[in-house]
């Protein structure tokens, strides 16, 4: 079992700064986003236990499909996140369709949402195929800025500190309960309950 202490770091620099700024994104200097509190704390996780990270990311962009699902039909967002899902279990499962950008059909007050929301899964994907730490820092970044525009009293901080960091850290999916967490809305809710999982098969 891998050490908590990393975790409880991580989690720690995120609460310390919980209702703080979080952004980080590929047009800020790498110092920046490495000195900013998801920058410090991703660090810590990449450097303890980057299998855990490739949880927390798919974690978190699962979570954000809500945000695009909202208001787009797309469904590549989707289709991402059941393929990270299958990588999880199979490192042979090939990712290089995965890592390719996703766009918002949104040229509106609708696009930060859902374009940070395929940003999250299109880095989390990279994450898991390459292992590139601001990939990691990139996908719950997107996640967590598509949550300041939509379903906002979903809650998405205190359910990645308080439930995606711990269960992350054992490297299992979540149960259903710990995927609604902290949901208020009823799109949300539903959008959980129809999510790709990590599916043992026998």
């Amino acid at each position: 079992m891998n050490s908590e202490e990393p975790f409880r770091a991580a989690i720690a620099i995120l609460e310390a700064e919980i209702e703080g700024g979080w952004d980080a994104d590929d047009s800020m200097p790498d110092d920046y986003v490495l000195g900013s509190p998801l920058g410090r704390a991703a660090k810590l996780l990449h450097d303890a236990d980057p299998v855990a990270l490739k949880w927390l990311c798919f974690f978190v962009a699962r979570r954000a499909l809500a945000c695009w699902e909202q208001t787009c039909t797309g469904t590549r967002p989707r289709d991402v996140i059941g393929l990270i899902a299958r990588r999880l279990l199979d490192p042979d499962v090939d990712l290089d369709e995965a890592c390719k950008l996703i766009r918002s059909p949104h040229k509106d007050c609708l696009y930060s949402e859902t374009q940070t929301a395929a940003d999250s899964v299109f880095h989390a994907a990279r994450y898991l195929r390459n292992g590139g730490l601001f990939d990691a820092i990139y996908s719950i970044s997107g996640a967590d800025i598509a949550y300041d525009h939509a379903m906002t009293k979903d809650g998405f901080r205190p359910w990645l500190t308080k439930i995606a960091i711990p269960v992350a850290r054992v490297h299992r999916e979540m149960i259903l309960e710990e995927r609604l967490a902290y949901r208020t809305s009823s799109f949300g809710i539903e959008a959980t309950r129809g999510e790709p999982i990590v599916q043992e098969t026998a």
